[in-house]
């Protein structure tokens, strides 16, 4: 069979069990992907400050994490709406 046949094929059916869902390998991938990009995230928003405070002072920080919020606040309409 040909890529474009089993992707047809594929495209075709409208839902997966939970089982087959399981066994799929875009569940694996998408999975590893959502983990990755939520963990290094938040564990850069929770650490920012400890981190660059021997480099910065604490008003400038303060100020970068401020609009570190707003920004991703106003990203999250921004993927919604999409």
């Amino acid at each position: 069979m040909r890529i474009e046949e089993q992707l047809e094929a594929e495209d075709d059916r409208s839902f997966l069990t939970f089982k087959e869902g399981l066994r799929h390998p875009r569940f694996y991938h998408i999975t590893l992907m959502l983990f990755l990009g939520i963990f290094y995230g938040i564990y850069m928003a929770a650490v920012y400050k400890k981190t660059a405070q021997d480099f910065l002072d604490d008003d400038t920080l303060t100020l970068a994490g401020a609009i570190g919020s707003v920004c991703n606040g106003c990203s999250r309409y921004l993927w919604a709406s999409l």
